[in-house]
């Protein structure tokens, strides 16, 4: 977008050249009654909301007429929760911005994710179903229906077709000043399959054939990898990511070039999350993970969501159904992971879907203390999903939801008949404050104290081996980029109060590299010649690199090369090299102590603790872990900062030059029933409260 009006860089969303903190919420008009859509978006914006997200569904629009043949009605002359036309104007007139989510896929657990009956191949038998590994057709967990091969002619047509459609819709609304400052498509890529492991979509004809593949060299699990098998599961993860990013690029096109920053929506890095979908008893199915397998998923992620190789078509932003993180230190762990692998938008924070996951999820310190986190970790806005509980929708558009909860979501901050709840308030609180100080925390920027080199061919490789036995490379050991080597590697970093960032070996920038005070990789006996070739150069070049591992002696093509061992034999001041793995252990961060580094931010070990510093001054983020009442000492740049706190607290300070100018303290734990009493001595200034406080 242009540099006047809005605009979107690092990111970060701007107006007029300043920073904007997008907080959101996705209000879902096609559940609602238009006669309501004012009410409820109004309560929206008292409740500090600036951004409305929203997703529009293929199947809800799509209809036919009387002569049977198709039609889009976008202005609910056939109901009225069809009118996207009014719903736009009104969410304009009303002063917000907008994200809008045209699919073609939406999910939002509506029936075959928001595509019509007739290109799901459950419906429409001539039309190709897209294929697992074992050529099963490829289902939507929520109904059962099976979803259409996306290469297939017949379903590129009509997606196609319905893209330009919504385009039309949503083109008089693009402007230097909005409102539309961003598209998202799809979701969490095509299918969902963002972090699901990489046999599970994509044996189809037509998409082996759309990018030269063959079905014969197309690997499968619990097949042992041996030196031939490494290429094909090399060629393997680089299909899954083109797969999904032509897809993108297709979708794009057929948008008509709408001239807006386009955002990905990607699933955390974490396991597939366990849902309590109505009806549905708990997958007995091992094909889709099989036993055995399930660790490594930050593999599978890392492989297939090459997010710096991808950012000429579009800019990261993730999702977070991770767990409970205020009572899972996995899931925490994931939180901190999923945002800082790139700067953006949480674009879905669980606000109240305490039914269809965690219970709970329906009290405000669970989704405000994961909110939080996420902005902690590099998050530059947020999305409350959803504001409202929606009650008006029929089963055509989504039979599951009503089989386990009358509203979607079950608890959200606004009831289903317009009414403000305790969820409410606590969520205004949230918003306020970052709408007055998010402008200020994006002129900031976080810590980064080592860089993870991620190389994604590692982790294609690992994520078919999940032991010894699958491994058939005798006198080498399997490479590893997520198990093994960055979960551990960033945990242990966490723990130590250290911020650990990770990027693509080949694809980051200089800029990237040089922000770090040092960079961390486990090397395998193979290594693509142009990743050789920079690390020699930056070893050379006096970097500081943590590099452990056998030193390759072949490029990815099986070609010689010794490039970086070259390098490591002559030594230089800034390697530090072992054969066996410095990060496998979880113990890594005392070895950046050994060596000089410590962390600028110094606290104890039941309190996570996050800075930004920048011309908007220091935020100081903090996080109770271990579920106690008690005191707290951080040191920030050599001043005590004492806290008093209840179990799972959580809160941001806000200093600008030495003085404490602003908090948003949240220590209410509706979970446990606990009102604990808070002190916050900072700054020169003393904060005392009981429960939760905000200078807003």
């Amino acid at each position: 977008m242009s540099a006047g009006g809005l605009g979107y860089r690092d990111g970060r969303f701007f107006r007029d050249g300043v920073p904007f903190f997008v907080v959101a919420s996705d209000y879902q008009y096609f559940r609602e009654r238009r006669e309501v859509w004012e009410d409820r978006l109004g309560k929206l914006r008292s409740m500090g909301i600036n951004t409305i997200s929203v997703y529009v569904p293929w199947r809800h629009h799509q209809r036919r007429g009387a002569d049977g043949e198709r039609f889009f009605d976008f202005e609910g002359e056939t109901k009225d929760s069809r009118d996207l036309v009014g719903y736009l104007r009104l969410v304009r007139d009303l002063g917000f911005l907008i994200i809008a989510k045209p699919g073609p896929f939406v999910h939002s657990e509506l029936n075959i994710g928001g595509l019509p009956d007739d290109v799901s191949p459950s419906f429409a038998p001539d039309v190709p179903a897209a294929l697992d590994h074992r050529g099963d057709p490829v289902t939507w967990e929520y109904d059962g229906s099976e979803l259409p091969a996306p290469y297939g002619e017949a379903f590129a047509e009509r997606s196609a077709q319905w893209l330009e459609a919504v385009a039309a819709v949503l083109e008089p609304h693009v402007a230097a000043d909005g409102p539309i400052i961003a598209l998202q498509l799809d979701d969490e890529t095509i299918f969902c399959t963002s972090n699901d492991p990489p046999w599970c979509i994509g044996y189809e004809e037509s998409a082996l054939a759309a990018h030269r593949l063959s079905e014969a060299r197309a690997p499968r699990p619990g097949e042992a990898v041996d030196l031939a098998g490494i290429a094909d599961r090399v060629r393997w993860a680089a299909y899954q990511w083109r797969y999904r990013l032509e897809l993108h690029a297709r979708y794009r096109r057929a948008l008509g070039g709408l001239d807006l920053p386009y955002l990905t929506n990607l699933a955390g890095i974490t396991p597939p999350i366990e849902e309590n979908v109505p009806g549905q008893e708990p997958e007995a199915d091992t094909g889709r993970v099989p036993e055995g397998f399930e660790h490594l998923y930050a593999d599978w992620w890392l492989a297939m969501n090459r997010v710096e190789s991808s950012r000429d078509e579009h800019h990261y932003g993730f999702i977070s159904w991770l767990g409970v993180a205020a009572y899972d230190a996995d899931a925490f762990a994931r939180y901190v992971n999923t945002a800082r692998r790139a700067r953006g938008v949480n674009l879905e924070e669980n606000f109240g879907f305490a039914r269809l996951y965690d219970e709970r999820s329906k009290h405000p310190i669970v989704p405000i203390f994961q909110t939080l986190l996420s902005i902690a970790a590099g998050a530059t806005g947020f999305d409350v999903y959803c504001g409202v509980r929606h009650s008006y929708w029929d089963d055509e558009l989504d039979r599951v939801t009503r089989l386990g909860c009358a509203t979607f979501p079950s608890d959200a901050p606004i009831t289903e008949k317009g009414e403000l709840t305790p969820f409410f308030h606590k969520t205004r609180a949230l918003a306020r404050w970052w709408g007055e100080h998010g402008a200020a925390l994006l002129r900031c920027d976080i810590e980064r104290d080592c860089g993870w080199l991620i190389h994604a061919p590692y982790a294609a490789v690992a994520s078919w081996v999940p032991d010894a036995a699958a491994w058939a490379v005798e006198g080498h050991a399997c490479p590893r980029a997520g198990y093994r080597a960055f979960e551990p590697f960033s945990r242990s970093l966490l723990a130590a109060g250290y911020s650990a960032l990770s990027f693509e070996l080949e694809a980051s920038t200089n800029e990237q590299w040089e922000a770090c005070r040092a960079l961390a990789f486990h090397s395998a006996f193979f290594l693509s010649a142009p990743a050789q070739e920079r690390l020699a150069a930056f070893i050379e070049g006096g970097g500081r690199l943590f590099l452990s591992g056998e030193l390759p002696e072949r490029d990815l093509e099986g070609r010689g090369c010794s490039r970086l061992r070259e390098a490591v034999e002559r030594g230089a001041e800034g390697l530090v090299y072992r054969r066996e793995s410095w990060f496998a252990g979880g113990t890594f961060a005392a070895t950046l102590a050994e060596h000089g580094l410590r962390p600028s931010l110094a606290g104890g070990p039941s309190l996570r603790a996050f800075v930004h510093r920048g011309a908007g001054g220091r935020f100081l983020f903090f996080f109770e872990g271990a579920g106690r009442e008690g005191d707290h000492t951080l040191e920030l740049d050599g001043e005590a900062i004492e806290l008093r706190l209840g179990p799972r607290s959580c809160g941001v300070l806000r200093f600008v030059g030495e003085e404490l100018v602003a908090w948003y303290i949240k220590a209410e734990n509706e979970v446990e029933g606990i009102v604990p009493s808070v002190r916050v001595q900072a700054g020169g200034r003393t904060v005392e409260c009981r429960g939760d406080s905000s200078s807003a």
